[in-house]
């Protein structure tokens, strides 16, 4: 569907594109918060 309508195939493309990002996005947070250390960010 998306060679024969490329305007379709470029929405999809875009939504899956902003999925991705949000949901890496959102795994950096939860890494962040369970790894980094707290009080400052260094690393004594």
């Amino acid at each position: 569907m998306c060679a024969e309508a490329p305007a379709f195939g470029l929405a999809i493309a875009v939504w899956v594109g902003l999925v991705v990002t949000d949901r890496l996005h959102a795994s950096r947070i939860v890494l962040m918060d369970l790894y980094a250390p707290h009080g400052g960010g260094g690393l004594t």
